[in-house]
């Protein structure tokens, strides 16, 4: 009897115990449910009412004691996030700025702190066989540019040491160590203390093929403060030792759209364009661009920076000098031109492409040709120096006359 009672009383024990840890349960599992877990419509409620999510959202945060905490981080933390996605949003402890990413860049939303522009891309420049520069307009509020360069117009690759390259507070950038004849594509992006702009557009530019003497030199003229119209030229070149030294030459006159066919032809196609002494303006007949120098009094060769050669062709290529047409004539044909029929023949192609005057006008084409040499004449500050060939009269590099008259120019590369 003493053994059932005892028994009666464990038993009322654990039915106690099941009972309060069964309520217990139930009273956490309410709890939670109750503030986390209301799902109806589509949409979730996190609350401590128990209310349901507004239709409108897929998630419905409700609370007047709390907050909510979205990813904290500085703006480094930030920038080595990988492929953020279109909306991605964070506090950037660094701006102290909620943000979102859109487009390639970090935006902010209503803070004091503001994002610079997007800056606007200019065309390249300054193409070689291993370089290009990249241009691009300052941006308002950067304080300095991050630029991209790629072979792929998605940037699905860069250029080494060119993935958002900081190149400080600049709006142009020289881009070396390429590869020649390769077609090249570069964005910009201007950054401040907030963060980055979104990317710039996409400019596509081209380093050029390494040239070789023997090789045709195409050359896109743009009309300008040099070339008096806009074309392509192919120009064929020659490697001859005629000047004294072994120099590349061009075979036809600088801005000719055709090698002449003959030591007499008179067409606008090989004549090529005509200058005035130490001036980077080329002309056509006409003249065009209207003619406004006649007279010039400087005591001045060629200079380098006025050289059309240089500036049209590129580096390395000049006006010859009055030594190196004094050599080509001594070494022309058979001791020495003697008449446009051998300079002609020989392999410079040099043919009579007539002059300006100082007041415009074409004079002698067909029958005279007239190529002003860097070398101004000694004795008076207002001619040159130049090669003339004709046909009555032996060639000759002793003349000189006014600077102010048009010459053809004939370019060789060092």
């Amino acid at each position: 009897m003493k053994t059932k009672k005892t028994f009666q009383i464990l038993r009322s024990i654990m039915y106690a115990l099941i009972n309060c840890f069964f309520l217990l349960f139930l009273t956490l599992s309410l709890s939670i449910c109750t503030i986390l877990c209301f799902a109806q419509g589509g949409g979730a409620a996190i609350n401590i009412t128990g209310s349901a999510a507004d239709n409108s959202a897929m998630l419905d945060v409700s609370s007047t004691t709390q907050g909510v905490l979205i990813p904290r981080m500085i703006t480094a933390q930030r920038d080595a996030i990988v492929s953020p996605a279109q909306g991605l949003m964070i506090y950037n402890i660094t701006t102290k700025c909620f943000e979102f990413y859109e487009n390639g860049g970090w935006y902010n939303m209503g803070c004091t702190c503001s994002y610079p522009d997007i800056p606007f891309v200019e065309l390249g420049s300054g193409a070689t066989s291993a370089q290009i520069t990249a241009n691009w307009n300052a941006a308002s509020g950067a304080t300095h540019y991050h630029l991209d360069v790629s072979t792929s117009s998605s940037f699905a690759n860069f250029i080494t040491g060119f993935s958002n390259k900081d190149v400080s507070n600049v709006t142009t950038y020289n881009v070396t160590g390429l590869s020649s004849f390769t077609t090249y594509y570069y964005r910009v992006r201007a950054e401040n203390a907030c963060g980055s702009s979104g990317n710039s557009g996409t400019i596509t530019y081209a380093t050029i093929a390494i040239f070789v003497c023997g090789d045709p030199l195409s050359i896109s003229h743009i009309i300008g403060v040099v070339a008096p119209e806009t074309k392509t030229v192919s120009y064929g070149t020659v490697l001859t030792s005629l000047s004294g030294a072994s120099k590349c030459w061009i075979t036809r006159n600088l801005g000719a759209t055709n090698q002449a066919t003959s030591a007499t032809d008179n067409t606008e196609a090989s004549a090529g364009w005509y200058w005035q002494f130490n001036r980077k303006q080329g002309y056509k007949v006409g003249p065009t661009p209207a003619w406004t120098i006649t007279s010039i009094n400087e005591n001045s060769d060629w200079l380098a920076a006025n050289d059309p050669c240089t500036i049209e062709l590129g580096t390395g290529w000049r006006i010859p000098s009055i030594t190196e047409w004094d050599n080509a004539d001594a070494n022309g044909q058979t001791g020495g031109w003697d008449s446009y029929n051998e300079t002609y023949a020989d392999v410079l192609k040099l043919h009579t492409a007539g002059e300006l005057k100082n007041d415009g006008s074409l004079n002698g084409r067909g029958t005279d040709g007239q190529y002003w040499s860097s070398t101004q004449y000694p004795s008076s500050t207002q001619v040159g120096k130049y090669l003339d060939i004709g046909n009555s009269y032996s060639t000759s590099t002793s003349d000189f006359n006014n600077k102010a008259y048009g010459f053809s120019v004939r370019c060789l590369k060092d």
